[in-house]
């Protein structure tokens, strides 16, 4: 065992594969090596197959019972079969409550799951046993997420006091601030930042966002810290912030010429960390659609209370989906749970309709929504792709009621292609032909959809609904099964919480100057236009 432990640990997987088969097909009940041997399955990526010699490891007992518990949860974890993770974990901690290294896999499992509720026990119990600022920031952004806001607040400023990165940490309470629409108070938190770290790259992006910047003040310092970076050798990747920065200075300028170049810069940088997600995302969907064919979703079978109603909002990244989700979040008799994301992982998790296992995954997703939106009549949930499960959804939540944001393709695009979207989201946003590919995705699975399912999904044109938003929303309103309300039309001054790109101009009225903000850049987006012909000529003649 010691020399496939060797072989492993120093990168000859193979070899260690070879040496660990042999000694099995001599002495196949030992569980040692079954186990060992799903280490080495796991490094060289081959999850699955470290699966199965974990279970077989664990069917027969040993030595490393609890290590092989540990391993199969983090696998069955990599490809989604989080509740099954979770009950491993669950065992082990009941055994060993006091494991600092479980509560903190079992924190970020959860985290996973969105179930921060769920996450935070976890983390305060990692940090009594053994306090450092990497839980301690964890903990507040979990309970940030769960709705404890107070509570967050106050875990970020007792990183703070204790050492945290501080330019972070206060662009961490800076967004706590701009989730909950306290503009001016955020607004501190970053110049706190910039005080502390005049370079800080994201502390410069949420500044440039703010419409009151004068671009002007907030263009040179952003320019000279780009250069500070480079004249440095800061690693690259710290860049794009920056780039995104100065392009939005630029924009506000009407440079934007040089906005587009900074944009270019920024999101060269990005699409090399990231590859295409885009044919994945196609098989994943093919899949999803051939294992919840009509048919079957005709026999579901309600998962949850017909009394509780589930409105889901989706399209592209900005579409126009955080205002139609504020619009309905603005009716007394709903509550919105943002982008939860919980979808993210049911969706994959939930691959055929069965009865059973869409029960346990509604009652997940019902898990994940935080205490305090429980008692809301209409739960209004904006995933961005939840176009991609609606079989899925359905399975869990037969009356689920749809809407769909849509938006001028090349407005779209050009609002994708400037926003720096968090690290590892959204990956096909950072180049235009990647973008192109992915709106004929979301063409391709709203056109099936629609045939297979018609009437469920109400569409709505982000351009009819900030030129004539009562006659909209009214019928947003109406589709979601709620009575009508004038609050709804004054989203801007709701106190609610809203995690997104959109965060700071969905505290203000609706406003127009979005619309056709392509042709500011029009003399680059020839090649995208082409790509995207036949859909923009589809989009603009049906609005005629």
């Amino acid at each position: 065992m010691q020399a496939a432990i060797q072989l492993r640990d120093t990168g000859r997987l193979q070899e260690a594969r070879n040496l660990l088969t042999t000694a099995l097909s001599i002495a196949p009940g030992n569980s040692d090596l079954h186990i060992l041997l799903g280490t080495v399955h796991e490094a060289s990526g081959s999850v699955s197959e470290a699966i199965d010699c974990y279970r077989q490891g664990l069917a027969g007992g040993g030595q490393n019972v609890s290590f092989g518990t540990v391993r199969l949860a983090t696998c069955l974890a990599k490809i989604n079969d989080y509740p099954q993770a979770t009950v491993l974990l669950a065992d082990l901690l009941e055994q060993d409550p006091h494991n600092v290294s479980l509560h903190q896999l079992a924190a970020n499992i959860y985290v996973a799951m969105k179930q921060h509720g769920r996450a935070v026990p976890h983390l305060q119990k990692a940090l009594e046993l053994k306090p450092d600022l990497q839980t301690m920031e964890a903990l507040a952004q979990a309970l940030d997420q769960h709705g404890q806001h107070e509570q967050a607040r106050a875990a970020f400023e007792q990183a703070l006091a204790k050492g945290a990165n501080r330019p972070a940490t206060l662009c961490h309470l800076a967004n706590l601030e701009l989730a909950g629409g306290k503009l001016d108070a955020a607004r501190n938190y970053l110049d706190k930042a910039l005080d502390a770290d005049p370079n800080f790259p994201h502390a410069h992006m949420m500044l440039a966002n703010y419409a009151d910047i004068d671009p002007a003040d907030g263009l040179q310092p952003a320019l000279a810290a780009l250069q500070h970076l480079k004249q440095s050798a800061a690693p690259e990747e710290q860049f794009p912030p920056l780039h995104f920065a100065i392009a939005r200075h630029y924009e506000k300028q009407k440079s934007y010429d040089a906005a587009f170049e900074h944009l270019v810069q920024g999101n060269d940088i990005r699409a090399t960390a990231h590859s295409d997600p885009t044919r994945a995302l196609c098989d994943a969907f093919d899949a999803h659609i051939a294992a919840f064919t009509p048919d079957r979703l005709d026999r579901n079978s309600p998962t949850t209370s017909p009394s509780r109603q589930f409105v889901f909002v989706f399209g592209l990244p900005r579409s126009g989906t955080t205002l139609i989700e504020q619009i309905l979040a603005s009716h007394p008799q709903a509550a919105s749970v943002g982008e939860l994301g919980a979808l993210e992982w049911i969706g994959r998790y939930l691959t055929h309709p069965d009865p059973n296992r869409a029960k346990r995954a509604a009652d997940q997703y019902l898990a994940a929504i935080p205490t305090a939106l429980h008692a809301a009549p209409c739960i209004v949930d904006k995933t961005l792709n939840a176009y991609l499960v609606i079989g899925a959804i359905l399975a869990m939540f037969p009356q689920a009621r749809f809407v769909n944001c849509r938006r001028h393709p090349l407005d779209t695009a050009i609002s994708m292609y400037s926003q720096l979207f968090a690290e590892g989201a959204v990956a096909f946003t950072s180049r235009l032909d990647r973008i192109a590919g992915y709106y004929r995705l979301y063409e391709h699975a709203m056109d099936h959809w629609d045939r297979v399912l018609p009437g469920r999904v109400l569409h709505v044109r982000y351009e009819d609904l900030v030129t004539n938003p009562e006659a909209n929303a009214r019928t947003l309103v109406s589709h979601a099964g709620l009575d009508w309300d004038p609050a709804c039309l004054d989203f801007h001054k709701q106190a609610n919480t809203v995690r997104t790109a959109s965060a700071v101009q969905v505290r203000q009225s609706v406003y127009t100057t979005s619309v056709s903000r392509w042709r500011r850049y029009e003399t680059h987006l020839d090649t995208l236009k082409d790509s995207l012909s036949d859909l923009i000529t589809s989009y603009e003649q049906a609005a005629c």
